[in-house]
């Protein structure tokens, strides 16, 4: 199997990623509407993902070139406002520096969704925290396409794993220099979820997928005969892939059976 695909000049996506879903009513809807939801940056479980609190110290003429620079990048007023707009900057931070990072930095992050996956479909934490203790299903993306800047999935980047707490500051780095860390790094005890994360326009909001990145379902080892009945005869309905998760034998492991290819 082909495991990474060059999505354009610069990066490198992998062909698959995967999603840990309990077999509910919400991933049957994923199933059947091809859609995806893209939570807000504030629904995630850890309270410091996505909220990597950057530094604000710097000298006037900093903040002055960090303004006009963000100005210049995202103000989307009439042009007699500019200066206006640059003003008002300028002066909230000389009377509360850290409300103003807040205001630009948080905007920005709350405006966007994410929705995230998973490089691997066989983590056994993976399966008992967000599949329903193995007995919910692991969703089955393939990248392979992602090409159309209307494409969902076209931001999907990975998760970057540090020891220790970044030290960003917002006038050096920039507004998209700091949220691409704010929104991309997490503590390294979250890395056993290899975590890749597409961004999108608006939050806790649903975004149709194309046709083909639904590549199949792996159902989870403790899987009633019901639900599993049920998800072949959707998969046929859908022709995509489906496979079960099996337990290894002589180890703390599993692997994905295949039960049936997706047709295409």
């Amino acid at each position: 199997m082909i495991d990474a695909v060059q999505a354009d000049g610069s990066r490198t996506i992998p062909m698959f990623l995967f999603k840990y879903r309990p077999f509910d009513a919400f991933t049957e809807s994923i199933i059947r509407d091809k859609a995806l939801f893209f939570a807000s940056p504030k629904q995630l479980n850890d309270p410091f993902d996505c909220h990597i609190i950057p530094e604000v110290d710097c000298t006037m003429d900093e903040w002055r070139a960090f303004c006009e620079s963000s100005v210049d990048k995202f103000y989307t007023g009439p042009a007699q406002g500019r200066q206006i707009h640059l003003d008002l900057l300028i002066e909230k931070w000389k009377k509360n520096p850290a409300e103003i990072r807040d205001i630009l930095l948080y905007s920005a992050r709350d405006a966007m969704g994410v929705c995230c996956f998973s490089r691997t479909a066989t983590n056994l934490l993976m399966w008992a925290h967000y599949a329903d203790s193995h007995r919910g299903v692991c969703l089955v993306f393939r990248l392979g396409q992602v090409a159309y800047s209307n494409d969902p999935l076209v931001t999907i980047e990975p998760v970057r794993y540090e020891e220790e707490y970044p030290r960003i500051n917002i006038a050096h780095a920039g507004i998209e220099s700091t949220l691409d860390t704010m929104l991309l790094t997490k503590s390294k005890v979250w890395a056993y979820e290899q975590e890749w994360r597409a961004f999108y326009p608006g939050a806790s909001t649903l975004h149709p997928l194309k046709t083909y990145h639904l590549w199949g379902v792996i159902m989870g080892l403790g899987i009633s005969n019901e639900q599993k009945e049920n998800l072949i005869e959707i998969a046929k309905r859908e022709r995509m892939g489906l496979s079960i998760a099996t337990r290894n034998p002589n180890a703390f492991g599993i692997s994905a059976e295949v039960i049936r290819l997706p047709e295409y």
